[in-house]
């Protein structure tokens, strides 16, 4: 690997123009000058997933981030003054400049975190290529343990719905479907090995491409592709869109373990595009796919994506949940709050992946005690409606304007500081951690600070059992 001269020449300019840039947004938020303020946090955030991408490679937690970021930090302003509007539940009274304010800032301190873990950061050459990462036993074993975790994740799903239904419950649509497992009780952690399987899955096809693998690597390859593709099917009959960009997101962790990362180029901003686009398809259908899969009839998908009125509804970010952020943000505003939380909901996120089972009063979610204080009607709706959250008013909740400061200067440094151990280490296992946390990195913008620990805990800790399992069935055969 070659070092990064990191701030010199083109990346330091990239560095200090999208810093410039996210202070000069904020000054213009604070001035009342929302659209001028919009325009310049657009190009910040372009600049930020720019020098993201040439630092750590598009495939980073940094990268998404920014990008992430960018998406639902811009997407509800822009609908608000284009003058389509959020959704009617956030309703008129929208807090344009105070949120573009915060979400200027938080952009500036992430900015200034990653600057400073990535100071020394790397630059990624092929690993085969270089001889530093060659198929030998111990990755053969990997892949095999993939193979388990991918088999194991299959069942698992299974298992979960068979308890709400079976699979005729994804008939019911993807509302139905999440707030029956979020009842569940001692309910399976599928989701954190379906993105283990495919993170091996992708490394098998890297791997694949370079060597031909023995036939039971390939047979194991094979394997770790059952629980993913289940899920993948399953999460696109009911349009779970996040799910699936975690799995892609997978994918491409394990993909680019032996080779350079891509940068942003037009080729990746093609296949973005087709990504959004055919999401927002999903999206706009979703409610109906189920029932026309059943019934054959595909006549009323085919109307409403085949109506450019309906596409020009649906394709508006600012229309689902990238507009979420801004019109949370505004609720919260509207109804006065006398005291911080002082870091309470960050302590007590640490407690969500813990069964209630074992702690039946553990606290609830500040997403959900946020939704039953601003949207109280959204909970007579099911135990997982709401409007989403945003972790940057999470951070305002806690320490106010400071908070915003503090938090994403640490949350910069920690997805910088991961990636430059990502992008250094010849072993799979970092990379695969990275792999597990992407989800976590997409959809933190409107999402809370919860328990990132616990889909890498899950995951890895999977993979440890499925070593041991393929290590032990080695030495007996």
């Amino acid at each position: 690997m070659r070092q990064l001269e990191t701030f010199n020449s083109g990346i330091r300019s990239d560095f200090v123009a999208a810093s410039l840039s996210c202070a000069l947004s904020a000054g213009l938020a604070l001035s009342g000058f929302s659209a001028a303020s919009l325009v310049i946090l657009v190009l910040a955030g372009l600049l930020a997933t720019l020098l993201a991408s040439n630092i750590s490679g598009l495939i980073s937690l940094s990268s998404v981030f920014f990008a992430a970021s960018l998406l639902y930090a811009v997407s509800g302003p822009l609908a608000v003054l284009a003058g389509t509007g959020l959704p009617d539940i956030f309703g008129a009274d929208i807090a344009i400049e105070e949120f573009l304010f915060h979400a200027s800032l938080g952009l500036l301190f992430t900015l200034l975190g990653y600057g400073l873990a990535s100071r020394n950061a790397s630059s990624r050459t092929s690993l085969i290529g270089s001889g530093l990462v060659y198929p030998d036993r111990t990755l053969y074993q990997a892949l095999l343990a993939g193979g388990v975790v991918g088999v194991v994740a299959f069942a698992m799903q299974l298992a979960n719905y068979s308890r709400i239904g079976g699979l005729a419950a994804l008939a019911e649509g993807k509302a139905y479907v999440q707030s029956e497992l979020s009842e569940l009780v001692g309910d399976l952690p599928a989701e954190p090995l379906v993105y283990t399987a495919t993170f091996f899955s992708g490394l098998g096809f890297a791997l694949a491409s370079q060597c031909r693998l023995p036939q039971v690597v390939r047979i194991a390859l094979l394997c770790s592709l059952s629980g993913p593709l289940f899920a993948a099917l399953s999460y696109l009959y009911i349009g779970r869109r996040i799910e699936l960009v975690g799995i892609g997101l997978a994918f491409l962790c394990g993909r680019y373990f032996v080779k350079p990362s891509p940068t942003i180029n037009l080729r990746a901003a093609v296949l973005f595009l087709c990504a959004y686009l055919s999401l927002t398809a999903l999206y706009g259908v979703r409610d109906i796919l189920p029932d026309s899969v059943q019934t054959g009839d595909y006549s009323e998908i085919q109307e409403r994506l085949g109506s450019g009125s309906y596409w020009g509804d649906i394709i508006n970010p600012g229309a689902n949940e990238f507009g979420a952020p801004l019109g949370n943000y505004s609720a919260y505003l509207r109804n006065p709050h006398n005291e911080y939380l002082l870091g309470r909901s960050y302590l007590e996120g640490l407690s969500i992946p813990i069964p209630r089972l074992i702690w039946p009063e553990k606290p609830v979610s500040v997403i959900y005690q946020f939704r039953d204080d601003c949207f109280p009607a959204e909970k007579e709706r099911g135990a997982i409606a709401g409007t989403a959250f945003s972790s940057i008013l999470e951070a305002y909740m806690n320490f106010g304007v400071t908070g915003i400061v503090v938090v994403y200067l640490l949350l910069g440094y920690w997805f910088g500081a991961f990636d430059v151990v990502a992008g250094r280490s010849t072993y799979w296992l970092p990379r695969l951690a990275q792999a597990l946390l992407m989800p976590f990195a997409f959809t933190l913008p409107r999402s809370s600070f919860e328990a990132p620990y616990f889909v890498p805990l899950i995951g890895i800790s999977a993979t440890g059992l499925a070593l041991l399992f393929v290590r032990n069935a080695g030495q007996r055969s």
